[in-house]
C-alpha cells in the first residue's frame, strides 16, 4: 500500500504514510478500516455520508 501512497492529505502534513503504517496490523487481522477528516462524525463516516477512505482485505 505504501508504495502507492504519494503525497499527503494537505501540504506539510506527512500524515499519509504514518496512517498506512498504523493501519497495517488491524488489516492483517481482518479488520476493515476507514479514515476520514476529524471534522466528520463517526456515524457519518460509517454510514458513508462524508468523504472517506476504506482499507481492507478481500
Amino acid at each position: 500500500m505504501q508504495d502507492h501512497c504519494i503525497g499527503d492529505s494537505h501540504a506539510g502534513a506527512s500524515r499519509a504514510s504514518a496512517e498506512l503504517e498504523f493501519l497495517k496490523e488491524p488489516i492483517r487481522q481482518g479488520a476493515t478500516m476507514r479514515t476520514a477528516n476529524s471534522r466528520y462524525r463517526i456515524a457519518d463516516v460509517l454510514a458513508g455520508r462524508c468523504p472517506r477512505t476504506t482499507f481492507g482485505v478481500r
